[in-house]
């Protein structure tokens, strides 16, 4: 399972991206946890559909 976690400006064409993974066994107990940060370019929501 994804999530995401947050989203906040680095530079003026790049910003950070943190989200976490989780990964369960079959019986629903939780093995892994871990957020991983991410830097990401900037584009444009309009044009492509903001889906946030």
């Amino acid at each position: 399972m994804r999530e995401n976690l947050s989203k906040e400006p680095k530079y003026d064409d790049m910003g950070l991206v943190r989200v976490s993974y989780k990964v369960y066994k079959g019986e629903g107990e939780l093995v892994l946890y871990c957020e991983h940060l991410m830097t990401v370019l900037y584009r444009d929501g309009e044009a492509e559909g903001d889906k946030s």
